[in-house]
């Protein structure tokens, strides 16, 4: 991993649910990861894996959070790379192909944990020209564009 790491994150096994278990504390508040690890070549977490991390976040009341930055909008045969485990993140990032090429990013959360409202949550890749009209296009189009994109990503909005 590439130093210098963040303070008070601690860094689990891709595939050993054990060693995620261990870094569960008092503190913990979310588990995160993406969902095919791509700073060593390409390595996707296993099904079995992603279900006892949903299992494991479950348990401990706290959130799953999936980055799909780079594996999501059909880089791996699904829309997102956690749909091949039949699991539902809390909250999902994106980046790089919902663009298309463009600077974009959306970050997704389910309404039940969700604390930020439209327009409140800011980034690098926000608000640029172009994507600004492409949005204000979308909102002419109405709720009809909108409600076909949600429900491409299985109840995430």
């Amino acid at each position: 991993m590439y130093a210098p790491q963040v303070a008070g994150f601690p860094k689990a096994e891709l595939n050993d649910i054990a060693s995620v278990a261990r870094c569960i504390h008092d503190k913990t508040v979310a588990i995160m990861l993406e969902p095919v690890q791509g700073e060593a070549g390409v390595i996707g977490a296993t099904r079995e894996f992603m279900q006892q991390l949903r299992a494991l976040t479950q348990k401990h009341h706290l959130l799953l959070i999936v980055d799909e930055v780079q594996t999501g909008c059909g880089r791996t045969g699904q829309l997102f790379a956690y749909q091949w485990s039949d699991i539902e993140p809390d909250i999902m990032t994106l980046g790089k192909g919902i663009g298309g090429g463009v600077p974009l990013a959306a970050l997704l959360a389910r309404d039940e944990v969700a604390c930020f409202e439209a327009g409140e949550q800011g980034g690098t890749y926000n608000g640029n020209p172009l994507m600004c009209a492409v949005m204000r296009s979308l909102k002419k189009l109405g709720n009809s564009s909108q409600q076909a994109f949600c429900s491409m990503h299985r109840g995430l909005t």
